[in-house]
């Protein structure tokens, strides 16, 4: 699997997660990038298991 084909499953996972733990949260175009962008950011730095387990855990708070 490709790295952006990872990164699309990943961020979709997270932005699902973040409509249902925050549903009061509007998901700007920023919110959108700074979330795609972090899963980015790991998955290369880290690995697609990384940034799995990045997208379960993180603090959507911080988001």
């Amino acid at each position: 699997m490709e790295k952006r084909d990872a990164a699309d499953q990943i961020f979709s996972f997270l932005i699902k997660r973040l409509r249902k733990e925050r549903p009061n949260v509007s998901i700007t175009k920023e919110i959108m990038y700074a979330i795609w962008y972090s899963i980015l950011g790991v998955l290369e730095r880290k690995g697609e298991e990384a940034a799995w387990e990045y997208a379960r855990t993180v603090k959507l708070g911080k988001i």
